[in-house]
């Protein structure tokens, strides 16, 4: 357990100051940005693919039945994302335990709806495709 491991001293820039740093944008990191950047602060979404959505949208992971219901900013997404044709909506009451008529989407529709929200709210988003 004494053991060292040292490194050489490196110079890393500093692209920007955030009072809010977000790593990933999956649903859980573009909730989070939105939620951060419409309460003032200033936000900064880094993720690692060249597109939103997380494993919702790289992985095909669809539908996301435990969304349903909740108001709030996901329910904003819901509705633009029904609005852009990528999502029919149900009410909760409608999707029965097994899911077998759950809410599915549009996973391109989906990128596209959340790079506008978070675009809209002032974030600033980082990765690949994207530049600050």
């Amino acid at each position: 357990m004494g053991r060292t491991i040292r490194e050489q001293p490196r110079e890393t820039p500093v692209i920007d100051e955030v009072d809010v740093l977000v790593c990933g944008g999956g649903p859980s990191g573009i909730m989070a940005a939105l939620a951060s950047a419409r309460n003032g602060c200033h936000t900064f979404l880094v993720e690692q693919e060249g597109f939103l959505g997380g494993s919702a949208t790289a992985n095909l992971i669809n539908p996301l039945p435990e969304v349903l219901g909740k108001g709030g900013i996901i329910e904003e997404f819901l509705d633009r994302m029904s609005k852009s044709g990528g999502y029919v909506k149900h009410l909760p009451t409608e999707v029965e335990y097994d899911f077998s008529s759950a809410n599915a989407f549009d996973p391109e529709v989906y990128k596209f709806v959340s790079h506008d929200m978070l675009h809209e709210a002032g974030v600033k988003v980082q990765g690949i495709g994207y530049k600050v």
